[in-house]
């Protein structure tokens, strides 16, 4: 498995749960950690209420928690199956907000390593 595979899994994910995918998705991995760093992740709804209020902010964070529950079973199967492990587990997971800055932080503890399975596409060029 590669982070290319991941990262489209994740696009993946956005595109089904929220009607649109992100601009760019980061990832990093350290053995059974990984952190997603996602911009462009607001939908326009989304952007409409933050323009209304700041409150919405927990409306939002509320609503894409619930998203995300949903869809962490999801995750972990095509990551099992992408990392040919199935004993892998979600540990623990969080998820923080940049509003301002339309980015989505995901952290994601996983009960083994994924140093060893999960690969840097090599540079061509």
């Amino acid at each position: 498995m590669n982070t290319k595979e991941v990262i489209q899994m994740i696009i993946d994910s956005y595109k089904r749960t929220v009607g649109k995918g992100p601009g760019l998705v980061k990832i990093n991995i350290d053995e059974n950690v990984i952190i997603l760093d996602v911009k462009g992740v607001l939908t326009p709804l989304e952007q409409t209420l933050l323009k209304y209020s700041s409150c919405n902010k927990e409306l939002i964070k509320s609503m894409r928690s619930q998203i995300t529950e949903n869809e962490l079973a999801g995750i972990l199967e095509m990551l099992r199956q992408l990392s040919n492990n199935p004993k892998l587990e979600i540990k623990s997971y969080s998820m923080e907000f940049d509003y301002e800055n339309d980015r989505q932080f995901m952290l994601f503890i996983f009960s083994h390593s994924l140093q060893n399975v999960i690969r840097e596409l090599p540079d061509c060029g």
